[in-house]
This record gives structure tokens, C-alpha cells and sequence, in this order.
């Protein structure tokens, strides 16, 4: 290659080699994490935030019913954020026909929109200390709330992220959202196991309610709509240490959410994402999440420099094999514990997709507008 093609190969080179020192960080993390040996009896209280789960919510509140757990100890608020369909109904009825279970349920009326909001005024009502969140369209591993407690009560910790998981996983579309979205969750463990919590998903938390009324009034930033569960563990991080942040990396603590039912539901929930992501305060969180973008960047901007150049189709080639096999180790070993090991060889074609879709996705999210549940939560 000429000098000027050298040059503006630098950069990936420098990326790809700060990336490969990320993934072994993350995956060194992953290996220490580990459930808790011994069982925990307290109380919990299980926040669900709802808006249009008609769908999904009696799925939700059955897969709790099921939970290997004293009943007499689950709380579950359903906090309603407005929901135009039959969701408030349906919880209800649920509770009608379940009265063994404690099951309230909150509408927000008058007192702000919003998941955030929703979580906020949960925990006001909530009545233990240890604190659950999940989402409407999740399932539970029966064993699912004695996992998590077990680890914040175990490792003495104030905030435990846990495992989830696509379910189903058959079409080709399904399994691609398996392994991305597995990615994310694998790669939030093992930077907690790291040391370095960068990010976690609210379909599956526990901490404690004392902690969390410790910290500042604003420790959800309510000025964005995503990041409920993300910057509460970094607000969470800051006031109590990194040591106080945990991983359930036990399989009974695993949560199965759908996937998005089409390409455009699914760009528009990475965007959604995407978008809190100018709301970070954390420079390591910051300098992380450049780091991946800059890598996937690299390969689109190489991929579409090979199209009109052929002479750089070798480094595009090479680029993308040095992610994959920085990325292979982690993502194999997460396959393996979610009982998913036949994906292994779809980690191959998926690369370059998630590449070209995360710098989509990761520049849409910035400037375009999303409509989240009916509503416009941010104007292009």
C-alpha cells in the first residue's frame, strides 16, 4: 500500500489494538464472577413498569407466581404509566384470581410520565428493603429471585445486575438478536467482574432500598427516557464503591424477554439506547463505549472503502477477523451458560452485521426521533 493508505490505517490499527485489551479485560471479568453459595430469606418487592403490556403482563406476573420463593415474602407493584389498552384490567384480574400474592397496583395520574417516574414512585410504595425490577414482556427462571438475593445478600453488595436472554430463538432474525443482545449482557458482566461497571438491564435488578434513597434526587438523569437501569448502578457505584456492584452469574437467575418482532422495532430500540449515551458523566463508561464504536466504525468505513477500492478488501478482511476472535471467547462462554452453545457458528456471520447496525444505530440515536409506546420521547 502507498504511504497515505498507510496513515489512514492507523487508526483502525490503534483502535483494533485498545479493543482486543477491552474484550480481555471483560472476559477476565467474566471468568471471576460467580452466584452465591447460600440461600437468602428477606423480603423483596418487585417493581414492574407497564405502559401497553396487554400482551404480556399476565405471561410476566404467572412466571412470578411460579418462583421457588416463600410467597409470603414477594411484594409485587405494577406501577401503570397511562396505558391506553386493557394492561391495568388485566393485572386485576390477576390479583383477583391470585390472592395469596401481595399485588398492588399504582397509576400514574398527575404525577409525571415515564419509566423512570414509574420506577420512582414503585419504590416509594415499596414495603422491603431488597428491591426487584423487571419488565412486562420477561419470563422467570423459577429460581430467579432467590439467585439474585442470594447474591446481594452473599456478596454484601448494594446493587446485582443479572442474566437475560432472548427467548424465542429459532428464525434466523431471533438468533441474530440472541447473540447481539447476549453481547451486550455478557459484556456489562464481565466489566462488573472487572471492576469497571459499564452497563446492566433493568429487566433484571436487585438493591437495596436503603441505598438507593441515599442518593442524590436525581440518580435515574430524568432528562433522558432510557438509562433507568444504567446510571442507577453508576450513581450507585459512585456513593458505595465498585466493590458494593455484583453479577448474578447463576443460571436459575436467568430472565427471557422477547425479541423485537421486526427490523424496524429492533433499530428503534437500539436507538433508544443509543440516545442516553450523550448523558454520561463516567469517562470510563465514555472512553469504553468510543472505543467499540470506533471498532465497528472502522470495519463500515473499510467494507465501504473495499467496494470502491478493491485493494482494501485485505485490510477490511483483517479488521474483521480481529474482532471476531476478540469477541469469540467471551460470547462462547456466555452461549454456554445460557444453554445456547449450538449459536457458536453463527458468531461468524453476525460480526459484520452488528458492526455496520451499532454505528447506525449508535449516530441515529443522537439526532433522529424516537417514538417509544405511543409517545415522542425525544424530537429529531
Amino acid at each position: 500500500m502507498q504511504v497515505d493508505a498507510m496513515v489512514i490505517l492507523f487508526l483502525p490499527v490503534m483502535v483494533s489494538l485498545g479493543y482486543i485489551y477491552l474484550m480481555l479485560r471483560i472476559k477476565r471479568g467474566w471468568d471471576r464472577l460467580s452466584g452465591a453459595s447460600e440461600a437468602a430469606d428477606v423480603r423483596v418487592s418487585i417493581l414492574i413498569a407497564v405502559r401497553n403490556e396487554e400482551d404480556s403482563i399476565t405471561r410476566c406476573l404467572s412466571s412470578i407466581m411460579q418462583q421457588q420463593y416463600d410467597r409470603r415474602k414477594i411484594e409485587v407493584i405494577v406501577i401503570d404509566d397511562a396505558s391506553e389498552d386493557k394492561t391495568p384490567e388485566l393485572v386485576e384480574a390477576f390479583s383477583l384470581a391470585n390472592p395469596e400474592l401481595t399485588l398492588k397496583l399504582i397509576r400514574l395520574k398527575g404525577q409525571g410520565s415515564g419509566k423512570k417516574q414509574a420506577i420512582r414512585m414503585g419504590l416509594e410504595q415499596a414495603g422491603s428493603e431488597v428491591i426487584l425490577t423487571t419488565d412486562a414482556d420477561c419470563t422467570h427462571h423459577p429460581g430467579w429471585i432467590a439467585a439474585m438475593t442470594s447474591v446481594l445478600v452473599g456478596k454484601k453488595a448494594v446493587f446485582v445486575s443479572g442474566p437475560v436472554t432472548i427467548r424465542p430463538a429459532e428464525t434466523l432474525f431471533q438468533r441474530f438478536q440472541f447473540l447481539e443482545f447476549g453481547s451486550l449482557v455478557v459484556s456489562g458482566a464481565g466489566a462488573v467482574g472487572a471492576g469497571f461497571p459499564l452497563m446492566c438491564n433493568g429487566a433484571s435488578l436487585a438493591y437495596r432500598l436503603s441505598a438507593y434513597r441515599s442518593l442524590p434526587a436525581d440518580a435515574f438523569i430524568t432528562n433522558t427516557p432510557s438509562g433507568d437501569d444504567v446510571f442507577l448502578m453508576l450513581a450507585m457505584a459512585k456513593a458505595f464503591g465498585i466493590s458494593k456492584i455484583s453479577f448474578a452469574r447463576d443460571a436459575r437467575a436467568m430472565v427471557y424477554t422477547l425479541p423485537a418482532p421486526s427490523l424496524p422495532a429492533f433499530m428503534l430500540q437500539r436507538m433508544r439506547w443509543a440516545s442516553k449515551s450523550r448523558f454520561y458523566r463516567n469517562g470510563l463508561l465514555t472512553s469504553t463505549a468510543a472505543v467499540v464504536l470506533l471498532m465497528n466504525l472502522a470495519i463500515a468505513a473499510l467494507f465501504a472503502a473495499a467496494i470502491v477500492n478493491r485493494e482494501w478488501l485485505p485490510a477490511f478482511a483483517v479488521l474483521l477477523l480481529v474482532k471476531t476472535l476478540a469477541d469469540a471467547p467471551l460470547l462462547i462462554s456466555f452461549l454456554k451458560f445460557a444453554g445456547m452453545a449450538r449459536l457458536k457458528w453463527w458468531i461468524i456471520p453476525a460480526e459484520p452485521l452488528v458492526a455496520y447496525y451499532t454505528v447506525a444505530a449508535g449516530i441515529a440515536g443522537q439526532f433522529a426521533g424516537i417514538k417509544w409506546k405511543g409517545r415522542n420521547i425525544r424530537g429529531g
